[in-house]
């Protein structure tokens, strides 16, 4: 066994050398690429225009997230509270807490609505973009 060009290889006798693989047409060297330092790819104004539009996007429906499952478990909490209640025998209070939690309810599933139309709506953007490079690949 011995070294060649940083590989271990066994002997095929003097002078033998791995013959390269054979040049079709069109068909580029693979590995030269690899060989070159990585550049980032310049990138265009609107590209970034649209990185911070999908940030800004992401951050607001983390936001309703956060809220659709906070008035979610205020509601389910002013369930449980109308369960207590009504186990004292306090059923006019009762009465109040789960109304309070029925209108939390309907708030959580409004928020919900709001994120699934801005979901829905960034899926679409996303989608018609992928289109038109697609089409633009298609045509060079």
């Amino acid at each position: 066994m011995e070294k060649q060009n940083g590989r271990l290889c066994f002997s095929q006798g003097p002078g033998h050398r791995e013959r390269p693989a054979p040049r079709r047409p069109g068909n580029r060297d693979r590995t030269a690429w690899r060989a070159q330092p990585s550049r980032p790819r310049p990138r265009s104004p609107s590209h970034e225009g649209k990185l911070l539009d999908q940030i800004h996007n992401l951050k607001r429906r983390l936001r309703l997230v956060r809220n659709m499952q906070l008035v979610g478990v205020l509601s389910l909490f002013c369930c449980t509270g109308t369960m207590f209640l009504l186990f004292l025998g306090r059923v006019g209070v009762a009465e109040v807490v789960f109304s309070v939690a029925l209108v939390l309810m309907m708030g959580s599933l409004a928020i919900s609505a709001e994120e699934i139309r801005i979901s829905v709506r960034a899926l679409d953007l996303h989608l018609t973009d992928l289109g038109k490079k697609r089409e633009a690949g298609a045509e060079s």
